[in-house]
């Protein structure tokens, strides 16, 4: 994996910059791949923080990042599933793309939270990895972002909530304009998101996602998105649980039964929906293919993914390494933290647990309240 070159900004913005893939025009800089309006509210909503105690998010038990699932608990009943499609590897040369993004609460301020959003974009074109990181973005939620976000909304008839919301809706704003941006500039590539091509939600409207699978089919790219996690079920099994027997690679089509749930709903199913096994031994994932790609064009791109990408427990490598360069450490957070008291003059306070100050040993963080 190489890295040319590192440009900073204001202190808090640390962008890893590839050189262009072959095939692609011009240098990428950030401002192709940033949405000025994200950079504008920011830099705007940074300038709100007055100097004061700034509690800080628990490092020391650092939590990951919960997996976010954008879809319905679908609890579908079919006793006829169709056989497993089997998947024939194909050896063709092909640029193999992944995007994510990630967010985390860096601490809370009188007023509002601050948390930190970054993007990654990984191809693999033969046996070289190249991939360009952007962010972190850092953002003061407070009302005056709620206020901005909403004249972005494209959904009129969702409101945002205070704050955690918010959070989806940046983080998703940035993953959004990266999908665009790789749609954009590679051609006849195989793309990968994470999650599903389902939309319609406040923090995911249905407009943007389906003006980046538009952007994608002008440049012949395909593409698939995968899902670490999901809520659909076919009497009584999870889907990621029907292909345990399979010979693998293969997918199976449960496309019918999860478009049944949605005849007038106002989440949209912007792709078909397969559950696939990857490889021999892996787990299996829901896979949704744009909509518009012919079936034999999906069983070709699934084909060329587990031929040309690194495959192993199932899930592509190139994903797994877009998802590994988004993501924060705690170290990052220590670092964003103490950057955030030097410049803004917070006083770093430890976060009072109230759970463990009245029940002591068993105020377990394992239990739900």
């Amino acid at each position: 994996m190489k890295e040319s070159r590192r440009l900073n900004s204001l202190g808090l913005r640390d962008e890893l910059v590839n050189e262009p893939p072959l095939g692609i025009e011009g240098r990428v800089s950030k401002g192709d791949l940033l949405p000025n309006f994200l950079m504008e509210l920011s830099d705007a909503s940074m300038r709100t923080i007055r100097s004061g105690d700034f509690r800080l998010v628990q490092t020391p038990a650092f939590p990951p990042e919960e997996e976010s699932v954008d879809e319905l608990q679908l609890c579908l009943v079919r006793e006829d599933l169709e056989d497993p499609i089997p998947i024939e590897p194909l050896y063709e040369e092909t640029v193999i793309v992944a995007v994510d993004a990630s967010s985390v609460k860096v601490g809370e301020t009188g007023n509002g939270i601050i948390c930190a959003i970054r993007g990654a974009i990984v191809w693999r074109r033969g046996g070289e990895i190249s991939f360009i990181r952007c962010g972190p973005l850092l953002f003061h939620i407070t009302n005056f972002v709620m206020e901005n976000l909403h004249e972005e909304k494209a959904e009129a008839n969702f409101e945002l909530k205070f704050p955690v919301s918010a959070v989806s809706r940046l983080r998703n704003l940035l993953e959004r304009s990266l999908q665009g941006s790789a749609c954009r500039r590679f051609e006849g590539a195989i793309l990968l998101f994470d999650g599903s091509l389902t939309a319609g939600t406040p923090d995911n409207p249905s407009k943007n996602l389906g003006m980046i699978l538009s952007a994608a089919r002008r440049r012949r790219n395909s593409v698939l998105a995968i899902s670490k996690a999901t809520r659909i079920t076919l009497s009584g099994v999870n889907a990621s649980r029907l292909l345990r027997s399979a010979k693998a690679p293969c997918l199976l089509d449960i496309d019918r039964d999860v478009r049944a749930s949605f005849p007038n709903h106002p989440v949209q199913l912007l792709g078909k929906v397969y559950v696939a096994k990857l490889s021999a031994g892996g787990f299996a994932f829901r896979l949704d293919a744009d909509r518009n790609l012919p079936s034999n064009k999906v069983l070709e791109s699934v084909g060329k993914l587990v031929a040309i990408d690194v495959v192993e427990q199932g899930y592509p490598d190139t994903l797994r390494l877009a998802h590994i360069l988004s993501s924060f450490t705690a170290s990052e957070v220590i670092g964003i933290q103490g950057l955030l008291s030097k410049n803004f003059g917070l006083q770093m306070l430890p976060k009072v647990n109230l759970r463990r100050i009245l029940f002591g040993p068993f105020g377990s963080s394992l239990e739900v309240s």
